[in-house]
This record gives C-alpha cells, structure tokens and sequence, in this order.
C-alpha cells in the first residue's frame, strides 16, 4: 500500500478521471482495434520517421481520403541544407550563382508537380533567426542583388527574427517594446519578400512568409492578397493550404465560417494531392480544442468531438487529443492508440511523447514508457515535466538510481518542484530503506512544505521506520491536522499511518 500512496501525477497532467472508462472502447471494432495496435506495436521499431510513418497502418473505422496519412510522410523529411552547409557553397569561387541555380532547379521540380514542394519549403528553412542566417543571406544579397532566391532568403529571415522578437505569449501579454521590434522587422520582411516575388512570382516560401507576416500582423488586407497570389500559383501546395488555415483561425482573425468554406474547398483538391486530406478536420477538431484550452470543458468531456475529427482526417493534433481525452477516461488502449497514430504523424510532439509515456505506464509496458519519456527529453529538452515523466517510467522498472537522478532535476523547475521533492525522498524510503538519506530527504521535505499533508505522511513514515517513535508521533500529529479524509488518497494514508504506527 506504501509503495502505492506514494505516487502521483506531476504537476501539468491531466488527472485520469474518477470513473472508469469504457470497457472496450465500444465505438471501435475490437478486432480492428487489436489488430492496429498490433501493427503499430511492429512499426514503432522502424528506424526513422518517415519509414516509421510509411509502416504504420492507420486507424480503424477512419474516413480519410484514401492516402492522406501516407502523403504526410514525406513531410516528416528532416533534410534542410544547414546554414554552414549553404555558408560553404557562397565562399566558394561563383557561390551566388551556384545557390542561385539549386534554389532555381528546386523550384523546376516543383513545377512539374505543384503539390510537392517540400524540398524548396527545405531549403529556404535554413534561414531561421540566427545572426548567422542574416549575415549569409545579406552577402548572398550584396552579391545577387537581382536573385529572387537572395531577396526571399533575407525575407524569410527578417519573418523568423520578428517572430522571435514577439516571443511566445498572447499579444496582451507582450511587452510593447517587443511588439514595436516585431513590427519593424517584419515591415522590412514584407518589402523584400515582395520584391522577391516581382521578380519571381512562382516562389511559395516567399509567398507563404508573406501570408505568415500578414498574419503576424493582423492584416487582413495584406493577408487576403497574400493567400490568393499563392494559391493562383500552388492551390494544391500542403505549404500554402496549411498557412490559409493558420490565418482563419479565429484566434488570429479569422471565423470558424471562413474555415468551414476553405475545408470544403479542399475536399475535391485532396483526390489530387491526398495530403491535403489531412485538414479536413479542422473547423470540426478546432472547436473542441478551443473548448479544452479556454476550460470550458474538461478534456474526457469533448471526447466524442476529438474522436470524431479522428476520423474524419489524420491531423495529429485531433488524433492525440482524443488520445489524451481517453487516457484522462482512463480508457488506456484507446489512448495508446490514438496516441500512437498522432505520434506517427507528429513524432516530436512532447505533450503527446508525456501522454503515451504514461499511457504505457498505465499498462504496464514500463520499458516502452522509459522510451517515449527519453524521447520527451529530446523533442522538448530538459524540462522539468520531461525529467518527472522520466523519473516516474525509471521508478516503475525498478531503476531507482536513475530514478533519482531524474527526480532531483525537476526539483529545479519551480512548477515541477513539491511533487518531484517527494518523489526524489520516495526513492530512499521504498523497498530497503536508506535511512541515512530517507531521514535527511524527509526532515528537508516536512520543513520547506510544513503544510502539505502527503509531506508529513512522508516524515512520519520515514521516522516510523527509523523507530524514532517520540518525533514520529510529533510528525503523525501535524499530519493529522492537515489531512483531509473527504479525499480517498489522503483516507487511506490515514490508514496506512495507523498500520505503520502499530508496528505491522
């Protein structure tokens, strides 16, 4: 029961629940079900993400255009030029001209088939924000100043480095000076990236960094001129159609009308270019997930909504939040397997790495929930959210040194810190305790959360078990003033206390 008590979900986790969940996920064929479990169980160990995307079977009962999931899979292609890469090409005897010929020959391919544009998208990518990208792009600039590829890589840059100067907050939330930064930045953006287009009115990076600025800036005018100079030259362009629907977001200006008539406006463009299969799901999935980040509703409520858009196209972000909707009903195979064909489709993504992480857990499956964790830590770094999720799928097989190691870093994030604290004692204390450590953890633990109930539970045991009978008393009476027996964990910590004191 100790072993049991002394365990909890992290902080910035969804809690499963208080009823169970189906038995069986009914809405699903269980044969259909098992079977795709299965499979993806055998895709998961291919190398790399788009053999492992290609592998995956999709999921049972969907009514997506037929190889839309599939068209994804090249998207997932992690092949931008890097900035030294393309830094080498310039030094070199003619390198204007040598960039400018690939990004021209890029551009050919394209139009033999404009709904493939991945590999010109690539290579303008390089140009982020780094000082390293302006200073490439400028010189490319200084030496081309006539290059429609110079002018859109410069364009592409100034959008990354205005978007890094507004940062990641609500615009409310954004200090002035930052917005005044952006604007500047992104102004500039706008010039060069419309003189690039004079000059060369095929170049979707450009014109979809066009539509982003516009976006950015709440420009309608700019934004529906924008869109519709990209789609007169790439209406079947992933790219393109995926920055319209950014744009219709009603969180950036946009109606769920505008969004609902561009969704119809793609159904026939998706039997020629089936990735765009995967956003037919939008007006319907984006109602339910702005209902879930404004609370208005808990996430296994708007199950049905997510499940539905599931089905209706292979977007990530709907499949994994019904992934995240069944695990919170604690329905663990259907989490798994939303979970998964989410992750197929969006493979960096941390929230849903976290989810599958505990979802496996949940199953038992200890060794592929250290897995998912580890991966976590290497799509979204070393958070604390990340090191407890680790920590948790590291105690559960038994690596308690691991374990500790993992706990003690998120210590280090203050949201992460009371919940890890215990966890990083909890090590010392389960099986054969360490007294030495479990007496100091505690004793550090009981002081800095004098009153938090789980903490003084803790102390008590620990002192129970060094038989220090006289202290542990003391630290069984602050916790009997703190606990609160309308709660069931906090009941049967009660219990156990009582168990413990009594020498059983």
């Amino acid at each position: 029961m100790l072993a049991i008590l002394l365990v909890g979900c992290a902080p910035g986790e969804e809690a499963a629940s208080g009823s169970p969940g189906p038995a069986g996920a009914a809405a699903v064929d269980e044969a259909g079900w098992d079977e795709y479990l299965q499979r993806a169980a055998v895709a998961d160990k291919q190398d790399g993400w788009v053999a492992r995307c290609l592998a995956y079977p999709d999921l049972p009962g969907n009514d997506w255009v037929p190889g839309a999931a599939r068209a994804r899979c090249p998207l997932l292609v992690d092949a931008s030029p890097s900035i030294e890469e393309l830094g080498a090409v310039l030094a070199s005897e003619d390198g204007a001209d040598l960039l400018d010929r690939r990004f021209a020959a890029l551009l050919e391919a394209q139009a033999s088939d404009p709904g493939r544009d991945e590999s010109l998208f690539l290579a303008f990518n390089a140009f982020g924000s780094s000082d390293e990208s302006r200073r490439l792009a400028a010189q490319w600039l200084s030496q081309k100043p006539r290059s429609p590829y110079a002018r859109a890589a410069m364009g592409s840059h100034l959008v990354a480095a205005a978007g890094r100067s507004r940062g990641d907050r609500w615009i409310r939330d954004t200090p002035a000076s930052n917005v005044q930064a952006m604007e500047r930045l992104m102004r500039a953006a706008i010039r060069m990236l419309q003189s690039a287009l004079d000059l060369e009115p095929r170049l979707g990076p450009a014109c979809v960094d066009l539509m982003v600025a516009a976006r950015l800036l709440g420009d309608r005018e700019l934004r529906d001129s924008a869109t519709g100079h990209c789609l007169s030259v790439a209406p079947l362009s992933w790219n393109v159609r995926f920055e319209q629907q950014q744009a219709l977001d009603p969180r950036w200006g946009g109606s769920f009308a505008e969004l609902e008539a561009s969704v119809a406006e793609l159904r026939p463009l998706a039997e020629r270019n089936p990735a765009l299969g995967g956003m037919l799901a939008r007006a319907v999935g984006l109602r339910a997930y702005l209902a879930y980040l404004g609370r208005q509703a808990p996430i296994e409520d708007l199950a049905p909504e997510f499940e539905r858009a599931a089905r209706i196209a292979p977007d990530p972000i709907f499949i994994g939040e019904a992934g995240m909707a069944a695990r919170a009903a604690r329905d663990y195979r259907k989490a798994l397997g939303y979970l998964s064909q989410a992750l197929r489709l969006a493979p960096a993504n941390t929230r849903f790495l976290r989810g599958r992480a505990e979802v496996r857990m949940k199953l038992e499956d200890y060794q592929g929930a250290v897995v998912d964790a580890r991966q976590a830590m290497v799509a979204g770094g070393p958070t604390g959210h990340n090191y407890a999720v680790l920590g948790r799928s590291l105690s559960r097989l038994g690596r308690t040194a691991e374990a500790r190691e993992a706990f003690h870093a998120a210590m280090q994030d203050p949201n992460q810190r009371k919940w890890a604290f215990m966890r990083w004692c909890e090590t010392y204390i389960l099986g054969e305790m360490q007294h030495d450590e479990a007496l100091a953890c505690s004793q550090g633990l009981a002081a800095e959360y004098p009153d938090e109930a789980e903490a003084q539970f803790m102390r008590s045991v620990v002192l129970y078990k060094a038989g220090r009978a006289e202290q542990a008393s003391a630290a069984a009476a602050r916790f009997a003033r703190l606990v609160d027996e309308r709660r069931p964990r906090e009941r049967q910590m009660v219990s156990e206390l009582a168990r413990i004191s009594s020498g059983e």
